[in-house]
């Protein structure tokens, strides 16, 4: 262990040098994480709505609770996550500490494969993007749009 964390791991002149990456490390490594941001941001952007389709005929209480357990669940999951996972990779192992938000997320999907015929689930309606585009061009040109109406 360094003395400092910003010196290197092995300050003494006879150390042996690591290897170099491979050329195709850096793009492995920029496409994982690209592939990871896509994938964490349409789950994101797609549950939130579908689990207030899942709540709504319920009523106002039901949705604001759902929210409540929601984004709690979500911040719970970070700080398990920063704790007890990056404990568990440092110290003790890190292919136990990968197989736990591996077998989660396993878990997650095996619940929601089967729970399917429970879900409320409604037919699409038109295209969202012709939708947003709509909207951009509201919020854009709104003397545009009032003559398009006129």
């Amino acid at each position: 262990m360094p003395a400092s964390p910003l010196g290197p791991a092995c300050p003494s002149a006879g150390c042996p040098r690591a290897p170099s990456p491979s050329p195709y490390c850096a793009p492995v490594l920029y496409a994982g994480l690209l592939l990871l941001g896509l994938a964490a941001s349409s789950v994101r952007s797609n549950l939130t709505s579908f689990g207030a389709d899942q709540v709504m005929d319920l009523g106002r209480d039901a949705t604001r609770r759902f929210f409540n357990w929601f984004y709690w669940s979500i911040n719970l999951g970070a700080v398990l996550s920063l704790l007890v996972v990056a404990f568990i990779q440092q110290n003790i192992s890190f292919l136990l500490g990968y197989s736990i938000p591996v077998g989660c997320v396993g878990l997650a999907f095996f619940i929601f494969l089967f729970a399917t015929p429970v879900f409320i689930t409604k037919p699409p309606m038109g295209s969202q993007v012709s939708s947003m585009l709509k909207l951009a061009l509201q919020n854009c040109c709104p003397q545009l749009w009032q003559r398009h109406l006129a």
